[in-house]
């Protein structure tokens, strides 16, 4: 293995690892600004109620069947799809400013 070879590994792992602290640091703001501010338990109120939990079931089995084909462009609106849903839900849990920073780190670190 060379050498250079080797250092792209290296920058690849730390990259990783930083994506891996802020992705960390993102979710305890995340619940600590949840558990202060909020009064509700709005994550648990919605994973109680039915409509909730099959709408992702039928999420989730749709992204595995569209993952099962060899399209790039599945693969793509998976990606897309699922960041999308991810930033609704955080505006419906009014944590507007997380969803900017959470595209942000994710605009930093995938592209």
């Amino acid at each position: 293995m060379t050498s250079t070879k080797l250092d792209n590994i290296i920058v690849k792992i730390e990259s990783n690892r930083s994506l891996i602290e802020y992705v960390v640091i993102f979710s305890v703001l995340t619940a600590i600004y949840h558990h202060v501010y909020v009064k509700k338990n709005f994550v648990l109120n919605d994973v109680q109620q039915l409509n909730f939990i099959l709408n992702i079931l039928l999420i989730i089995g749709f992204m595995v069947y569209t993952s099962t084909k060899n399209d790039p462009k599945y693969k793509d609106a998976n990606k897309q799809a699922l960041i999308a849903l991810f930033i609704a839900w955080l505006s419906h849990l009014d944590l507007v400013f997380t969803a900017f920073w959470f595209i942000w780190f994710l605009a930093y670190y995938i592209n």
